[in-house]
């Protein structure tokens, strides 16, 4: 199953180590050392508040969406499939 994030990009939800609030992770965290190899893609505009970070095995992600907006996304695309009768 894939998640949209934001700007086009899905993430297959197997990929997924770590989705966590942005204002809890940076309280706590330095996102660059964190991210160690990993490449960051920031994908909320200048003017939309950084609400989310993703970390996969090679890149971390930074969205506008919220947590629960996501997992409601993810939820609904588990929701169309599994809906599905034969």
């Amino acid at each position: 199953m894939y998640l949209y994030i934001e700007n086009n990009i899905y993430i297959n939800l197997n990929e997924i180590e770590l989705l966590i609030d942005y204002n809890d992770f940076i309280l706590k965290n330095d996102i660059i050392k964190t991210a160690g190899k990993r490449k960051i893609l920031n994908l909320s505009a200048e003017k939309k508040e950084k609400r989310t970070i993703i970390f996969t095995k090679r890149f971390v992600y930074i969205t506008s969406y919220t947590n629960r907006a996501l997992k409601m996304r993810a939820d609904e695309y588990d929701n169309l499939v599994n809906s599905v009768l034969f």
